[in-house]
C-alpha cells in the first residue's frame, strides 16, 4: 500500500471516475440480469372499450378515432378508431420514423407533427419519411364493445 498522502484534487478526481464508471455500467448490467433471468414478460390483460361510454362517442361512426391510455408507456396513447361498421383499429400513437406522438386522424389521415409522416386510419403508412406501419394491436368490435389484446 502507498504511504504517500493523496491530494484533494486526486480525491476528486478518482471518486468522479468512479461514479462516471458506475454510471456507464450499471444500466447494462440491469439490461443483462433482466434479458438472462429466462422469464418472459407478464401478459398485458386486454383493454375494454365501452362504446356507450360519452368519452368513446367518436368511434360510434366510421372514421371516428379516439386515444386511450397505453399500460405499458404513459407518454404514447393507443389510438383506436373505427375503420368499417365491423372492424376497428388500434395501434402507438408513436411514430415508427422519430417517436413522436401522432394526434388523432384528420379527415383520415393522420399526420406526424414532428417530420410529415402521414398513416391511414389503421396506422398504415400512406406518405414517408416513416417507412414502417404505427404499431398495430389487435382490436375487435363485438356489439358496442371493443376489446384490444396484444399490447406492448
Amino acid at each position: 500500500m502507498d504511504d504517500r498522502e493523496v491530494t484533494r484534487r486526486e480525491f476528486i478526481r478518482n471518486a468522479g471516475r468512479t461514479a462516471l464508471a458506475a454510471a456507464v455500467a450499471v444500466p447494462f448490467m440491469n439490461l443483462e440480469s433482466s434479458a438472462s433471468s429466462g422469464k418472459p414478460p407478464l401478459p398485458m390483460q386486454p383493454i375494454t372499450v365501452d362504446l356507450t361510454k360519452q368519452e368513446f362517442e367518436p368511434l360510434a361512426k366510421v372514421g371516428g378515432a379516439v386515444k386511450i391510455p397505453n399500460p405499458h408507456d404513459a407518454h404514447k396513447p393507443i389510438i383506436v378508431s373505427r375503420i368499417s361498421e365491423t372492424e376497428v383499429a388500434a395501434f402507438s400513437s408513436k411514430c415508427t420514423h422519430f417517436g413522436c406522438e401522432v394526434p388523432l386522424p384528420d379527415n383520415n389521415v393522420i399526420t406526424c407533427q414532428c417530420h410529415g409522416s402521414k398513416f391511414d386510419i389503421g396506422g398504415k403508412v400512406i406518405h414517408g419519411p416513416a417507412n414502417k406501419p404505427l404499431k398495430a394491436f389487435s382490436a375487435a368490435l363485438s356489439g358496442t364493445t371493443i376489446t384490444i389484446k396484444d399490447i406492448e
